[in-house]
């Protein structure tokens, strides 16, 4: 008998906590054998070490988006982790693939694909595309990105995060606004990655989705175009950095240039400790950062950074100065 093997789509924009909501969701048992595709815009993955995935378990695409970089390789990536999972024993009755978009996807891309292959409709269902939604970012974010809108307007389940760093009024305002982009959204809360409701076997089906019944948007020329002026850049950090002195600059850096610095996302061994330290920041909120116990971690004193009319080379002269000026006090 044919399987049908389930699509969870974890999407939204730079910083929102998709990864946060993706590492809850692989402790549920009905996803242990669950296998991930990750796609990052940065051309240097960090995802899939954050995660904590088992690599057998896990494809990188990273260097562009989903939506228009790697269609075609979603395809193959698809199949190939299919028919791993049957040679592996895996393809159950819920098997699962789980795709975590990068912050500038547009989900539609996904649907398309799943719906334009021949092969793949017949052997997948798009269980859920659920985003998430930065309750400290957002209102003025789905101003300036087109990008939020289009998520927003793709999903079935709209997740809420980061609303302990937003005030009610906020929040309000953020729940009006995305009834009047999704009505038929389901729009939840998850409080330090943790969703209040189960998104993994939710009896309902994606509204949204109802075009692939038909194959509607089959023949359609399906194009997605980005905010103009975003890169993705690396910063190299010393081996031995002074953790006092970089965290004093990130923070002046998001307070200054807050709105142009979309997503800082990295991992830094400062010199006092043990173990690798984990940084997020989004715009103008930097989260508190987490200690990594896996010492073998590879992605060591490296940021991968997204901006907005802000050259990442120029964030990297500024690191050097600052750690050089602190290096002389």
């Amino acid at each position: 008998m044919l399987m049908m093997v389930r699509i969870l789509v974890v999407s939204g924009f730079l910083g929102s906590g998709k990864s946060s909501l993706l590492r809850c969701l692989l402790k549920d048992v009905r996803l242990s054998n669950a296998r991930l595709i990750i796609n990052e815009f940065g051309e240097v993955p960090i995802d899939h070490v954050l995660l904590r995935v088992a690599a057998e378990r896990t494809r990188v695409l990273s260097g562009g988006c989903l939506c228009c970089a790697f269609r075609d390789d979603l395809s193959l990536e698809i199949r190939s982790l299919i028919d791993e999972m049957r040679v592996n024993g895996d393809y159950e009755s819920q098997a699962y693939i789980i795709i975590e978009t990068s912050g500038l996807a547009d989900p539609v891309a996904i649907q398309h694909t799943l719906v334009a292959d021949p092969v793949l409709r017949n052997q997948v269902r798009l269980q859920h595309i659920v985003v998430t939604v930065d309750a400290t970012n957002f209102l003025e974010s789905v101003q300036r990105f087109p990008e939020v809108q289009h998520q927003v307007v793709a999903a079935d389940t709209l997740v809420i995060t980061k609303r302990d760093l937003a005030d009610d009024g906020v929040i309000e305002t953020v729940l009006s606004t995305l009834n009047a982009l999704n009505p038929a959204g389901l729009v939840v809360f998850a409080d330090h990655g943790v969703p209040d409701v189960d998104l993994v076997d939710r009896t309902t089906q994606p509204g949204n989705l109802a075009l692939r019944e038909n194959g509607a948007i089959e023949h359609q020329s399906v194009q997605f175009v980005h905010t103009d002026h975003l890169v993705s850049g690396i910063l190299e950090l010393p081996r031995e950095i002074d953790w006092s002195a970089f965290v004093f600059w990130l923070s002046l850096l998001l307070h200054r240039h807050g709105a142009k610095v979309l997503r800082v996302k990295g991992i830094v061994h400062p010199a006092d400790s043990q173990h690798p330290v984990a940084i997020h920041a989004a715009q103008h909120v930097m989260h508190y950062p987490e200690h990594i116990q896996d010492t073998s971690c590879e992605a060591r004193n490296r940021l991968v950074v997204v901006t907005r009319g802000l050259p990442p080379g120029l964030l990297a002269q500024s690191l050097a100065a600052f750690q050089s000026a602190a290096c002389r006090l």
